[in-house]
């Protein structure tokens, strides 16, 4: 259980944050830059989502809409890491935000100009007993803000067959040929790659490298939208080929928490396991906590993979920990986490009641098959 003033202060950054930002933006003298040209078809992250936000045409007017937006949103994030006790999980963000950012052509003294003026307002703002724990989490944002993000290198190598493969796959998805890129995984296959080899090392990593490029701005929200199409379209025919070993009794339940809506690696985890002799019940995306209580006493499952997916959700996946381990059969089930929002948090989430915290499918099927074994041999 977190202390209190922690408890307290993530309150009053969360309720507060857009009064916040405003108050912040106020105490930036110059213009700015905008975070991007709504016109712009490569305009996308933070500059796409303040495009639908504001109907202004007033360039100065659209400007503080977006610089609003992306302060509120760090403060958001801010609310997690006190609550959560993860300053460095903070310093990531705002180091993605920042190259994010650059990479739109907007200078990262815009953006540590804003943070610096949130410092200001954080003090002068919040109690006085809280204040400094607010602040220091930022002084070390800023102090540490030219460092790279983690994950800003290519995902993909030429120095294997399925890296080779992974790259002519994205780029005939960036093309638009969605049948080559369907073609090229198809007749892998048919040449003998085994199909989880193909979701271990040429799908996911595809998929990866194409967030990657996202926040990079070198492919717009559509060129994404189309490639997650694709690859979901694949999926479920590599799925229909897999020949799933006998089954052994296990059983899994996978879900994205509430608020993720990202359930593309949810699938290819259920495939996955499925092909291993796992019995699965996937429920996709935005499962609120109380549905998977129910669903966990409905079903009966071995284990439980939770995905998230941002930072932000970590306070839904707490309360979905609490959910399934309140119902009747909680106590029995093992619980693991998964996805880059819950990165690097293994001590956090088995604080909150789960088992484990993987970084791969393979480490979650590992895991899962170690966690229900151990409890049969009891």
């Amino acid at each position: 259980m977190m202390a209190q003033p922690e408890q307290t202060l993530a309150k009053i950054l969360k309720n507060g944050a857009r009064a916040l930002a405003a108050y912040a933006l106020e105490k930036v003298s110059e213009p700015g830059e905008s975070l991007g040209n709504p016109s712009d078809s490569g305009a996308t992250a933070e500059a796409s989502v303040v495009e639908h936000m504001s109907g202004e045409s007033d360039p100065a007017a659209t400007q503080f809409q977006q610089w609003h937006h992306l302060l509120t949103a760090r403060l958001e994030e801010l609310s997690v890491a006190v609550l959560t006790g993860t300053p460095e999980r903070f310093v990531e963000q705002v180091r993605w935000i920042r190259a994010a950012l650059e990479s739109r052509g907007v200078p990262p003294r815009a953006l540590r100009a804003r943070l610096e003026a949130l410092r200001s307002v954080l003090a002068e703002e919040i109690p006085a007993a809280l204040a400094p724990l607010a602040i220091a989490y930022l002084d070390r944002a800023l102090q540490e803000f030219h460092g790279d993000p983690p994950g800003m290198t290519p995902r993909l190598s030429a120095d294997t067959p399925e890296g080779r493969l992974a790259a002519a796959y994205l780029v005939a998805i960036l093309e638009g040929d969605r049948h080559r890129a369907r073609r090229l995984v198809l007749d892998a296959v048919d040449q003998g790659v085994p199909p989880l080899e193909i979701y271990r090392k040429v799908l996911l990593p595809a998929q990866e490298e194409l967030g990657r490029m996202w926040v990079l701005d070198e492919i717009n929200v559509a060129e994404e939208h189309f490639a997650t199409a694709t690859t979901r379209a694949v999926m479920a025919e590599l799925n229909a080929r897999l020949v799933a070993k006998r089954p052994e009794g296990k059983r899994l339940l996978i879900a994205a928490v509430a608020g993720n809506q990202h359930d593309l690696g949810v699938q290819a985890v259920a495939d996955v396991f499925e092909a291993e002799g796992w019995k699965v019940i996937s429920l996709g995306a935005n499962v609120p906590a109380e549905d998977l209580g129910q669903a966990v006493d409905f079903f009966e499952p071995d284990v439980v993979g939770l995905s998230v997916t941002l930072l932000t959700q970590l306070p839904t996946l707490e309360q979905a920990i609490a959910a399934i381990r309140a119902s009747r059969h909680g106590p029995k089930v093992k619980i693991l986490v998964g996805g880059r929002g819950a990165a690097g948090c293994q001590s956090l989430v088995r604080a909150w009641g789960a088992d484990g915290c993987v970084a791969s499918v393979d480490e979650g099927l590992a895991l899962a098959n170690a966690l229900v074994n151990e409890s049969s041999s009891k």
